[in-house]
């Protein structure tokens, strides 16, 4: 029996993983125990999870409308939880080889190399995540020149997602809270 391992792609944005592909060469292996085995691999080696983000529906007026306008209905984003750093810690820990204090070490000497990288008006891209940059909120002038740091009103990050943040969001399923 040869086992040829493979990277497949179903649709761009859609699932992506790992699958064995299982050729018997021996007479006697039948048909039925080759497809037996294939599951058996697809199943510890392929852990794709079915996404499903709950949704709530709410309420809302039109913007900008005096009055508040016609009155009109929203799927929202209904958070299930927190993930927090730690948490991050303790997965990635089951999947490798580091140790939990040494994983936590880097996640947390990554947020202040992120920070200064930031401060210092840097993107900082963090390769098929994505990327984070400062943007900043002002008041607008007829010239340039009346353009000052007292003008600017505050500064904030903005996250601009990856192919692979891009992909996940392509192949989310999504389900109504009752």
């Amino acid at each position: 029996m040869v086992i040829f391992y493979i990277r497949f792609f179903c649709f761009p944005g859609l699932w992506q993983g790992t699958i064995f592909f299982v050729v018997s060469y021996a007479i006697s292996k039948s048909v039925l125990s080759d497809l037996l085995l294939l599951l058996i691999f697809y199943n510890h080696k392929l852990k794709f999870t079915a996404m499903a983000i709950r949704y709530k529906v709410i309420e809302r007026a039109e913007p900008g409308v005096p009055g508040g306008g016609r009155r009109r209905y929203f799927a929202s984003a209904n958070v299930s939880g927190e993930f927090t750093l730690r948490d991050a810690t303790k997965r990635i820990e089951k999947t490798s080889t580091i140790n939990g204090a040494d994983i936590y070490g880097v996640l947390y000497a990554l947020i202040e190399v992120m920070k200064d990288a930031l401060a210092d008006g840097q993107i900082f891209r963090l390769g098929d995540l994505g990327s984070l940059r400062v943007s900043l909120s002002s008041q607008g002038f007829d010239s340039p020149d009346k353009v000052t740091p007292a003008s600017i009103k505050g500064a904030r990050v903005i996250f601009t997602p990856g192919t692979e943040i891009k992909d996940l969001l392509v192949s989310l399923d999504y389900k109504k809270l009752s």
